[in-house]
């Protein structure tokens, strides 16, 4: 299968732009470990799971990226 790039640039473009907006508007929140040295806040997973659901919608058909060594890192959708 062939991906044209010119139909995914634009989407791509969307996905930043969310996540200009929540790293603009947000406050950091909470810093929690990620793992020996990695560190993230409120805002990371805010933009993590706002990005993912939107290429989600945006590109359904598409694979999508995994991240190794998430297990146990809290996504902002399961914090309270």
């Amino acid at each position: 299968m062939t991906i044209d790039a010119r139909t995914l640039l634009p989407i791509a473009e969307r996905a930043v732009s969310i996540a200009s907006e929540i790293i603009r508007t947000k406050a950091p929140g909470v810093v929690t470990a990620k793992g020996d040295r990695d560190m993230a806040t409120e805002v990371d997973y805010a933009v993590e799971h706002a990005v993912r659901e939107f290429l989600s919608r945006e590109t359904p058909t598409r694979d999508k990226p995994s991240r190794p060594g998430r297990a146990g890192a809290r996504s902002a959708a399961t914090r309270p």
